[in-house]
């Protein structure tokens, strides 16, 4: 059974660097993620919500739990409509023992083509997002 308190959306804070000429300069975008999937299950879905109240985009999240470990392995796609239209992808575990999650940003598309950098996500009901891109 999985804890309550890692059931995802989690609190994710993504610093990465780009390779694209248009994401040259550093960015944060700041959101909370709103979940629309089942509660309770790992993984799901969740409305990207700017703090002015207004959809900007949506995630999905994939996990797939190693049994008798303790941990589950995770994809995230996070698909944006502002303030670049594009996705960011990345991937973390899971560790159950542990309140903070760590993975790697593995790539972007539209406005964040090649995205790089990483992944830090607390676990909560609303999940307050950052992603700040270097």
């Amino acid at each position: 059974m999985i804890p309550r308190y890692l059931a995802l959306p989690a609190v994710l804070l993504m610093t990465g660097a780009l390779a694209t000429p248009a994401l040259a300069a550093k960015q944060t975008i700041a959101f909370t993620a709103v979940k629309t999937s089942k509660p309770g299950v790992l993984g799901g879905t969740d409305r990207l919500v700017n703090a002015k109240g207004k959809v900007i985009g949506h995630d999905a999240v994939a996990c797939k739990e190693t049994p008798g470990k303790k941990r589950a392995s995770c994809t995230v796609v996070f698909k944006l409509a502002a303030p670049k239209s594009g996705s960011i992808s990345g991937k973390f575990t899971i560790k159950f023992t542990e309140k903070v999650v760590h993975g790697t940003i593995t790539g972007g598309t539209g406005g964040y083509a090649g995205a790089t950098g990483t992944i830090t996500a607390t676990p909560g009901d609303k999940t307050k997002v950052v992603l700040t891109i270097a």
